[in-house]
């Protein structure tokens, strides 16, 4: 008997611990996160600490895979590199998260809405001011270049208006289809939404297939935004089709 009441206040003294350790496992497995090396060229440094004083241990190509474990304020991200805690600068990561369909059309139509609230000829001016709130000024002045063309001069100003060609480089020609029964009756797939954070950022990018026809090859539009902050508004600095 005396043996095994003393097991049993053995068992009782240990279990604390191991649920203690499981629960804070636990917690330091959900706190991690996957991000995506994200840069324009070249790869991205490994050091050893967390500054650019630290020894590089080795390198990352663009889209590669790392496991994040925290980010310091300081803007370095603490990862997981050949089974060691290494840094990485965190503006270099991409964090990719869901977004509902429902978000996405949202955001979508407001922006076509205001390219398509341009009719008529304006200034360049108001051009900048009717386009602004959903178009980065980089974007609009690509717009301005290669999608508009100077349709009268009056009152000695200068006005503008979109140009007429059935291929526009930078105009979201197509939109963006989400009824399922408008789909399913042009065999238009559902489109494909990507979100993700870098650097402080929010970027979406909305995608969508159509079918080919007798002017038309298969052409997928693409419609690029983002965000400097959560308030801020979604613009589009980038299409292709």
């Amino acid at each position: 008997m005396d043996k095994v009441l003393k097991s049993l206040a053995v068992i009782l003294i240990v279990l604390p611990f191991v649920f203690s350790y499981a629960s804070t496992s636990h917690v330091q497995a959900a706190s991690t996160k996957v991000a995506y090396v994200d840069i324009t060229s070249g790869v991205l440094n490994v050091r050893s600490g967390a500054s650019t004083t630290h020894t590089i241990v080795g390198s990352l190509k663009d889209n590669a895979k790392v496991t994040v474990y925290s980010v310091t304020k300081s803007g370095w991200a603490e990862i997981n590199y050949k089974s060691k805690k290494r840094y990485v600068s965190n503006q270099y990561l991409r964090y990719y998260q869901r977004m509902s369909e429902t978000e996405a059309k949202k955001i979508t139509d407001r922006v076509i809405k205001i390219q398509n609230s341009l009719k008529g000829s304006y200034t360049k001016q108001q051009i900048y001011s009717i386009l602004s709130p959903g178009f980065t000024d980089a974007f609009i002045e690509k717009l301005y270049k290669y999608d508009l063309m100077l349709w009268e001069i009056k009152n000695g100003k200068r006005l503008y208006g979109w140009r007429a060609t059935d291929f526009p480089a930078y105009v979201i020609m197509y939109g963006i289809t989400w009824d399922k029964n408008e789909r399913i009756e042009y065999n238009i797939p559902a489109p494909k939404i990507t979100y993700y954070k870098k650097n402080g950022k929010e970027y979406l990018i909305v995608s969508q297939k159509y079918p080919a026809d007798e002017l038309y090859e298969n052409v997928e539009q693409k419609i690029y935004l983002s965000k400097t902050n959560s308030k801020a508004h979604w613009k589009v600095y980038h299409t292709s089709w």
